[in-house]
Parts: structure tokens; C-alpha cells; sequence
């Protein structure tokens, strides 16, 4: 939480020119910081009170927020790779449709709330929908690099951010099985995002 009000504080603080990078990476920090804020409110409400119900609306919540996350990373990859405006135009309100039913979806399943010892979490086919839809939007994010890569090697620099925060995807799953009591993801793009 304090690294992710360093960043706002910092970016917000500065000067900088306003255009789709910037607009861009100020939607990522807000999104990260309130998934942050909420990750904290999850876990000091299931410790406090526990009500299941309240807590699997509240997680449903934040796995969008970080699916949230990964739709901004594709829309800002999408302009990075310039191309047609209507492809583009039309290619972001996809990853925002998708977004949207994914949204649906995820309110209308179950998910069923584990809490004990100091561990929050979550299973069901709520739970199951927001992880498939993390893997198409990372594998979305990688063909999109591969493309900028191959069109224009400057603009990759801007993105190597992001193919550095799937490999830390990757690290996180494994250290989240190993240590279910960390929360990681939050921290993995607050790191990314600096």
C-alpha cells in the first residue's frame, strides 16, 4: 500500500505530458492502488466478522479489479502497435465487451470463501472464469509485444514492463501455492508499474 501511494503521489506530483501513455498509466496505478485497498479490506473484514457472503462479493471485486489491470496493458499495447485507427478502436472496445461479460459472469457463479489462519482466498466456477480470463488477457498481452517487437523495436522498450510482470504472474502463482497467506499481486504491479 505505501509503494502504491509512493507512485500516485509521485506521478501525480510531477509534471508530465498529457497523452495515451500517461492517461493510461494513471488508470494502472488507481486500479492497482484500489485493488490494494480492497485486498486490505478483505482480509481485515473475513478476520473481523467473516460473513461469507459479503467477503466472495468483495473477492469477486477485486479479481476484477486485477483483470481490470490486464485489459488497460492490452488497450496501451494496442496503441503502442499503431495501427489502423478503426482496427484499434474496435480491437480495445473488444478487450472492454469481453471485460464487461466476463463481469457478468463472475457476479451471477459462486465462489466459495476460504478463511483460516491468516489466509484468504477463494475457489468455484467464479473463481475459475476470472482465471481463464487472466490467461487469454496475459497470452493477449505477449502476441501484442511479439507484434510491437517486430513492428517498431523503440515502442518495445515501453512494453518490456509487461512482459516482465507475466514472468512475475508466473513467479506469483508458485510462491502463492507455497505461501497461500501473500497476497502478491498488488505488489507485482505496483513493482512493474515503477
Amino acid at each position: 500500500l505505501m509503494l502504491e501511494i509512493l507512485l500516485v503521489i509521485l506521478f501525480y506530483g510531477s509534471t508530465r505530458d498529457k497523452n495515451n501513455e500517461t492517461k493510461t498509466y494513471s488508470y494502472l496505478i488507481i486500479t492497482n492502488l484500489i485493488g490494494t485497498i480492497l485486498s486490505i479490506v478483505i482480509f481485515i473484514y473475513a478476520k473481523d466478522n467473516g460473513n461469507e457472503v459479503i467477503v466472495g462479493l468483495l473477492q469477486k471485486v477485486y479479481m476484477l479489479t486485477l483483470l481490470l489491470l490486464t485489459v488497460l496493458i492490452n488497450s496501451y499495447n494496442i496503441k503502442l502497435i499503431k495501427i489502423n485507427k478503426k482496427i484499434e478502436e474496435l480491437l480495445i472496445l473488444f478487450y472492454y465487451s469481453s471485460l464487461f461479460l466476463v463481469s457478468f459472469f463472475v457476479f451471477v457463479t459462486p465462489i466459495h470463501v476460504i478463511n483460516y489462519d491468516n489466509i484468504i482466498d477463494g475457489y468455484g466456477l467464479s473463481y475459475d472464469i476470472v482465471l481463464i480470463s487472466t490467461v487469454f488477457y496475459l497470452l493477449s498481452i505477449i502476441i501484442t509485444a511479439i507484434i510491437i517487437f517486430i513492428k517498431n523495436k523503440k515502442e518495445f522498450r515501453k512494453n518490456l514492463p509487461f512482459i516482465i510482470l507475466i514472468l512475475f504472474y508466473i513467479l506469483g502463482i508458485f510462491l502463492r501455492e507455497a505461501y497461500p497467506s501473500v497476497m502478491f499481486e498488488n505488489y507485482l504491479f505496483a513493482f512493474v508499474f515503477i
